[in-house]
Order: C-alpha cells, then sequence, then structure tokens
C-alpha cells in the first residue's frame, strides 16, 4: 500500500502545479466592451492597456468585423509610423486571440488604410509570469500551515469607457480577481502536496 501512495504523489504534484500554472494565465478582451475598430480617442486603446497588467501566458483577444479591420503585430518604427509592411504577425479574422509568450514591449496597429493614424494602435508591456513565494509559511503550534494574511483590494477606477462600451464598466481589468483567487488556490494546492508528502 505505501508503494501505490507513493507512486501516486509525483503524478498529484503534477497535477498541482499544471493547475496552477494554467489559473495564473488571463484572457484580455482588448477594450473591453470596444471591439477593435476606429476609437473616439485616439489614445483610446493605449490608455486602456496602460490600466492591466499583462505576463506571460496571458492572451489577448481582438474583436472585429472580418474585411473591415485587421490587426498586425509590428516593430515600434512601423508603429510609430503606422507603417504597415513586414509585419512580425498578422491576423484576418476576428475573433483573432494572440498568446503573450515573451516578456516585454508588443505593438499592434489595424493595417487597414488610415486607421492606424485614427488610432486603431496599441503598445503594452508583457511582464515576466508571476510566480507564487517559493518560501513556505512557517506551521503553527498545530502544525497547520498559516493561512495567506494579505488581500488584494478591488480594482477602484472609475475611468468611463469609450462610446459603444457597457455603462458602468470600470476600465481595471476583471482578471485581477481571478489572479489573486489563482495564487490562493496555489497555496492550498502547494500545501496539501507538501502534507502528502510527509
Amino acid at each position: 500500500m505505501t508503494s501505490s501512495s507513493s507512486s501516486a504523489l509525483p503524478f498529484f504534484i503534477l497535477v498541482v502545479v499544471y493547475a496552477a500554472t494554467g489559473a495564473l494565465a488571463a484572457t484580455f478582451e482588448v477594450g473591453d466592451n470596444q471591439i477593435w475598430s476606429i476609437p473616439s480617442s485616439p489614445s483610446y486603446y493605449t490608455d486602456w492597456a496602460s490600466r492591466q497588467t499583462f505576463a506571460v501566458g496571458d492572451s489577448l483577444v481582438f474583436n472585429f468585423n472580418n474585411g473591415a479591420h485587421d490587426v498586425l503585430e509590428v516593430t515600434r518604427a512601423n508603429y510609430d509610423d503606422c507603417t504597415t509592411s513586414n509585419p512580425i504577425a498578422t491576423y484576418t479574422t476576428g475573433p483573432a486571440t494572440v498568446e503573450l509568450t515573451a516578456a516585454g514591449t508588443r505593438y499592434f496597429i489595424c493595417g487597414v488604410n488610415g486607421h492606424c493614424s485614427a488610432g486603431q494602435k496599441m503598445t503594452l508591456t508583457v511582464a515576466a509570469a508571476s510566480t507564487p513565494s517559493a518560501t513556505p509559511p512557517s506551521p503553527t503550534s498545530s502544525g497547520a500551515p498559516t493561512p495567506p494574511t494579505t488581500v488584494a483590494s478591488p480594482p477602484t477606477s472609475s475611468t468611463p469607457g469609450p462610446s459603444g462600451s457597457a455603462p458602468g464598466v470600470p476600465g481595471a481589468a476583471p482578471s485581477a480577481t481571478l489572479g489573486t483567487a489563482a495564487v490562493a488556490a496555489t497555496f492550498a494546492l502547494t500545501t496539501i502536496a507538501a502534507a502528502l508528502m510527509l
């Protein structure tokens, strides 16, 4: 019996790590309720991106009408000049999903003539993937681990959305709460795995 339970432990740990990693990734709909189109303000998409926290493993979803718009990932020089030649990637079918696979600054424009210069462009910064602290909490006198005491406050942004967005939708990303829940779930699963190894 000991042999079968100890051989199941590595599998259980692998499942816990896989689940925790997937729980930390977030999906962002670009512009929230504003589809990828010419915005009412030239800085709308970059302003929206500046209110989000993007990390490696997250995804962007560009919702747009096929044939009316597209998404080009470009270099900074092409972004600044709204140049569509030699894009890094081209997405012509909406909704288009872009995986954020590396840390750094990313640049997106619409390649339809005149759309980029009218503000249909966005730059964003992707941070390295966040991971829970490697230092486990010290156990209490009962031997049970101490639960985390830091509670994240919900975003307090009251920036109104652009025209065409749903009323009352704050500018902050809904995935911020998911990140906090994912970290708490990771902590709980790590604690269970550690207890099983004892």
